[in-house]
């Protein structure tokens, strides 16, 4: 599995695609709401607008995230669940995150 996160260059938009299916993990928060209005281009011109989405444009954010589900690999609740997900670093000294940044 590869991190990705939003400061990733080029992840918004068409780097969703099947490409990286299986590749991608969520938190099962309400964030990955306002990810799938990002993606969508809600928050332009004015970034508030993610906190105050319209009936449609909730409906299309759903349809985005159903969309999505394909690319999900895992949804996480916690850090510690995301961290056993990750492969273990090279030279094995651990696991995921933490190991990675000793």
């Amino acid at each position: 599995m590869t991190p990705l996160s939003l400061r990733t260059p080029g992840f918004l938009g068409d780097s969703l695609g099947p490409e990286i299916q299986g590749k991608i993990s969520v938190w099962d928060d309400l964030s990955t709401v306002y990810l799938a209005a990002q993606i969508l281009g809600f928050d332009k011109p004015d970034r508030s607008q993610l906190y105050n989405l319209t009936d449609d444009q909730l409906t299309a954010v759903r349809k985005k995230l159903i969309e999505l589900k394909p690319n999900i690999r895992k949804i996480w609740a916690t850090v510690g669940e995301l961290n056993q997900s990750l492969p273990e670093p090279r030279g094995g000294s651990g696991h995921g995150l933490a190991a990675e940044h000793q």
